[in-house]
Order: structure tokens, then sequence, then C-alpha cells
């Protein structure tokens, strides 16, 4: 007989309780490392030891910290994967998707067991109304949708950071699990653009399994990390379209999905490209720019002051002006005044979206230090305004930049590598024009060629309208 034992009885144990017990799972038998406990019970289920789980039949919620070094010790014993449940959080994606009938049929108790879905989009805003290049990019598209009298809303998270003001769609705050999908099934919109493989993500395509097969589910997918390839196979068969920014994306996808047609490559479209002339390496400083997320996380914004610590010490005269928001700004903050930086780095904060290209078009280099990216939107800003890209290694670099052509590209977390690049433009004048006109080109060339993938999904809205012109369409 197959039983479900929750393993690890701290805290998070009772957490997950809670949470599995709203929707009527509960647990055969706790069990844990600690052989005080063997023996006892917890919330009137026993505690068994780990000789005494059925490796073969139990189903093993890990419901503690350390999911992986359980994970392997479950496997050591003889346990089989596919009966390995991470449950460290209440959002985690395993638990969600082991819960999903569950949670889907407690959320429609009170609903008509018929959808009639209207006209429309959501857009998932799971990291909240911020500054960075997902979010900009929905914003853009929900004013072109508007432009042409398509209806929809923002979901951002009620713990999400609200930076910005952004009124083109109603903004709707979610909460859990089962919040989301009143949500979205409330709106009533027939399509969702998922940006995130979190709770509103999974939401989706539990409304889409069990409660309305026609809603339209689109997972655009930004990011180069395992977590995003985990949730994607684990979903695979809700969703609809796969949204796909880069070659190494479109790689790893391929291992991912059986039905080829799902994927549909996406470019970025930023606008037009200014043809103003741009006068580089002014007063003989070079200038360089960071516009995005300020988190240490991913973006790394704690090697720009190592960075710039390495370029003062090579004698580079420079300014680094740093724009956004995120955990990470005092600590960059606290540490440029450390490190007496105040003459050369300046931190500008938020900046509205419609000064980006602005704030660029001042710009000789483009920098990052992400460790993981998609196909950065600012990347893509940056060169269609003439800045060099001088950037580590990741997902969406060699989409846009041919390493010493029209940019540079180092390994992840290269500080000196960066360091180096940037001092060979210093010393190089004439190359940051080359250098960035060729940048200029290559987004200008990608702009051409840019297919609205919103036509698929309102063809008689925007193709009547004529937005597959690309100076139309921004």
């Amino acid at each position: 007989m197959r039983r479900i034992i929750f393993w690890g009885v701290g805290n998070i144990g009772s957490k997950i309780y809670e949470f599995t017990k709203k929707y009527g799972e509960y647990p055969d038998y706790w069990c844990d490392n600690d052989s005080l406990k063997w023996g006892t019970e917890k919330s009137g289920k026993t505690i068994i030891s780990p000789q005494e789980v059925d490796y073969e039949q139990d189903v093993i919620f890990i419901t503690c910290a350390s999911c992986d070094a359980i994970e392997k010790q479950i496997l050591e014993l003889g346990g089989k994967k596919s009966n390995i449940i991470y449950a460290d959080r209440e959002d985690s994606a395993e638990l969600i998707a082991y819960m999903s009938e569950q949670i889907a049929r407690f959320a429609q108790v009170h609903r008509p067991l018929n959808i009639h879905w209207r006209e429309g989009i959501l857009f998932d805003l799971s990291g909240g109304l911020v500054l960075g290049g997902v979010e900009r990019w929905c914003f853009q598209s929900a004013q072109m949708l508007s432009d042409n009298n398509v209806q929809g809303g923002y979901l951002v998270p009620i713990n999400a950071a609200v930076n910005i003001q952004e009124n083109t769609f109603e903004v709707i705050r979610t909460g859990d699990i089962e919040d989301c999908i009143n949500k979205i099934l409330n709106c009533g919109y027939r399509c969702i653009v998922c940006n995130f493989p979190f709770e509103i993500m999974m939401a989706a395509c539990i409304i889409k399994r069990y409660i309305a097969k026609d809603l339209k589910i689109i997972l655009a997918i930004h990011n180069d990390h395992e977590k995003f390839y985990k949730m994607c196979e684990l979903w695979n068969p809700y969703i609809d379209e796969f949204w796909i920014i880069s070659d190494v994306i479109e790689k790893k996808m391929m291992d991912i999905v059986s039905q080829p047609n799902k994927m549909k490559r996406i470019g970025w479209n930023v606008g037009p490209v200014e043809n103003k002339k741009k006068e580089y390496f002014r007063d003989s400083k070079i200038r360089i720019g960071y516009a995005g997320r300020l988190t240490k996380t991913q973006k790394r914004v704690d090697l720009l002051i190592e960075l710039a610590i390495s370029l003062k010490k090579r004698k580079v005269d420079y300014i680094l002006e740093i724009a956004g928001c995120g955990d990470a700004y005092d600590m960059l903050n606290e540490k440029m005044k450390w490190n007496s930086l105040e003459d050369s780095v300046i931190l500008l904060g938020m900046l509205p979206h419609n000064e980006i290209n602005h704030f660029w078009q001042d710009k000789d280099v483009y920098i990052s230090c992400s460790e993981y990216e998609g196909h950065s939107i600012s990347q893509v800003e940056a060169m269609s305004c003439g800045a060099v890209p001088v950037v580590t290694n990741t997902s969406g670099t060699s989409d846009d930049i041919v390493d010493g052509y029209n940019g540079f590209i180092v390994p992840i977390r290269d500080v000196e590598g960066l360091a180096e690049k940037v001092e060979y433009l210093y010393s190089h004048p004439e190359d940051i024009s080359k250098f960035g006109q060729r940048a200029k080109q290559k987004i200008q060339e990608s702009m051409d060629n840019y297919d609205n993938p919103f036509e698929r999904i309102f063809p008689s809205e925007l193709q009547r309208r004529g937005i597959a012109s690309r100076s139309e369409a921004w």
C-alpha cells in the first residue's frame, strides 16, 4: 500500500502539514533522522525511522530545509526520484503539482462549471513593478495592445516590489496559489503571458488542467536558469506556447518539449533606433552604464564596485552610472563611499522607462556582470543606442555580440576580464566608435526582421491596424 511520508518534523513540516490539510491531504507517517523522535507522534501521526520507510512504494514529502541532502539519503536507501516531493515551501513547484487537483477542486467549489472568456490578456509580473527588462517589455507590449483596443491586466504578487507607476493595464495583486487561480478566473481574459516559474504560472496551468481547458497559456522563457527548465518539464502539457529568446535556451528546450511547434522564437523590439549622431569619449572619459535590477543574485551588481576599483587602479578615467533599484542598492552605496568612488560611480536610482534611450545615448559602454540571463533587454537597448557591450558570457550574449567585433564577452565572474576590456577601449578610443556603430547596426538588422508575436494572439485587432510595421508597433 502506497503511503505518504512527511520527512522532517520541524517548523517547515508543521507549515506544510497545515497547507496540505487545507486541501484534505494528510501524511500517513512522519519520518526524521533524529532517533529521539522515533515512536513519538506529531499531529496524531507516528514518527518513524528512515529504516521503516517503504522506498519502493511510499511518496516522500521532504518537509525540511536540507532537501538536497535528504534526497541523496533517500536515493542511497533505494528510493525512487519519482516518489520524492520537495516540500520545503508552500509554493514549492513539486508540492503544488502533486496537490493541483485538490487545489483546483477547492478553488472552484463556488464557481459555475462553464467559464466564458473574453478577449484580453494578463501579464505575469511576479518580479513586481520595477525597472527590469522583462517588466519594460511587458509595459511596452501592454501599451501597444491597449492602443489597439486590447484589454488586459498585470498580475503582481502582494509581496512584490512596486517602485514605479504603470497604469496602462489594471494592476491586480495576488496572494497564494488559490488566490492566483481566483484572480485569473475573475479577470476572465482568455490569454496569459507567464514570465516567471512561480505561483501565477502554476495557477494558470492548474486552471488549464482542471477548470477551463481553453485558457491560452504562454510561457516566455526569460532566464537560462535550471529552475525554469524544471518548471517547463513539469508543466509542459498545459502550456500552449513557449516563447524562446536566445539560441542557448532554444537548444536546451528542444530536449524538453516533444512538440517543436509549441516553441516560438521571439526577439526584443526596443523601438526605432535613433539616427542621432553620437559623441563618444567626451572629455577623454569613458562613460559606462548599467540599467536594471540591483541584485546580487543573478545580476551580481556587487561586482560593479570591484570593477570600479580595478579601473581606478588601472588609471582609467571613467564615469560609471548605475540606474535601477533593488535589495543591493544600500550595499552599493555603502561600498561606493567606503572605497571613495563618489567621483566616478553614480547611483541614479529608478529611471522612468521612457528615459532609458536617453540614458544609453550618453554611454560609451554597456556593462553586465550577470551570472545568468535569458537574453538581456538592457543589452539590446544599449546596443541600439551605440553603446559597446562588455559582458559576461550568459545566454543571449552571442545572439547580439561577436566578441572583438562589436563588443566583448568574458567568462562569468571574471571582473578583471571586464576591466581589461574597458581599459582596452579607453586606450583605443577610435575603437569605441567603431564597435559602437557595429553594435547599433546589429540591433537595427534585428529590428528590421522583427515579427510581433502578439499578432498570433490577437490577429484581428493588430493586423487590421497594420501593426506589423515595427515603427508603428512601438
